[in-house]
């Protein structure tokens, strides 16, 4: 791919921008793949810590960064810092996602935070949420938001919270994807789930996932479903799993991000 990246890091998550740049968050900092090199992003451009979570672009074109110590947002010229003390609901941001009416949203070990280009407002399990432990959100084409968390599904629907608790052989919900046909599919700790609005169905190892663990989930433009595990990833065609490992060429053994560019190429963000 290139020079730049080092070979002993863990990536985090995968980003495309606007112009069609690849941005890796790693936990030795934040990189722009451009012009077929690596260039770095720490704190000597202005980052409030080298260690990187979350990198993501909104709609207005500013990039957000969370490095586990605030949230960053930078909007080409200069850096502005978010934390506890603005009204993030805690430091530790988990995601970042921006919802059909513009509100970006993160997803943190204190509940979730809604900032709306002013302020920021965070809901806990006092205003409803089912945990505060968020650690994915996602709006499906019916404008609901979804937070997955240790036990608990939550939607909302831009007032009141409704939440869905795990069975006890159900935890870590750390993934959530709506594929073309309208199924919701939620990554557990030992499950691929999928909801066609009334019942849930379940993938396992048994059914030819390569690990039980999801750790993020993708379809590419040819409708396959991608799953992000420890050990590699595995495809679904609707009817069965193939997995891809470091024999076929992946490189790490924990695929965490997945993203398919508008070239076509699909990128693994993995640790290796």
């Amino acid at each position: 791919l290139g020079d730049g990246l080092s070979k002993d890091n863990f990536l985090e998550s995968i980003h495309q921008d606007r112009d069609g740049n690849i941005w890796l968050a790693t936990i030795g900092g934040f990189y722009r793949f451009f012009d077929e090199q690596f260039e770095p992003f720490s704190r000597e451009d202005r980052l409030v810590s080298d260690s990187g979570r979350i990198v993501f672009q909104d709609k207005d074109g500013d990039f957000w960064f969370a490095t586990g110590e605030e949230v960053s947002r930078f909007d080409g010229e200069q850096f502005e810092h978010f934390g506890r003390e603005d009204g993030l609901a805690n430091n530790l941001v988990d995601e970042i996602v921006q919802d059909r009416e513009g509100h970006i949203w993160f997803g943190t070990i204190g509940g979730a935070s809604r900032y709306d280009g002013e302020t920021l407002r965070s809901f806990t399990t006092e205003d409803g949420l089912g945990s505060d432990l968020v650690e994915v959100i996602f709006q499906d084409r019916d404008g609901y938001l979804w937070f997955g968390a240790e036990d608990v599904i939550s939607r909302f629907d831009g007032e009141k919270f409704e939440n869905f608790f795990l069975n006890d052989w159900i935890s870590n919900i750390g993934s959530i994807f709506q594929d073309r046909d309208g199924y919701i599919w939620f990554g557990a700790a030992n499950y691929a789930i999928r909801f066609d609005g009334r019942r849930l169905e379940y993938f396992a190892v048994e059914d030819g996932l390569l690990y039980k663990s999801i750790n993020s989930i993708h379809q590419d433009r040819d409708g396959y479903l991608w799953f992000g595990v420890p050990g590699g990833a595995s495809r679904y065609d609707g009817e069965s799993f193939e997995s891809l490992t470091y024999r076929n060429g992946l490189v790490g053994f924990n695929a965490r991000s997945i993203l398919q560019d508008r070239d076509g190429y699909l990128w693994f963000s993995c640790w290796t």
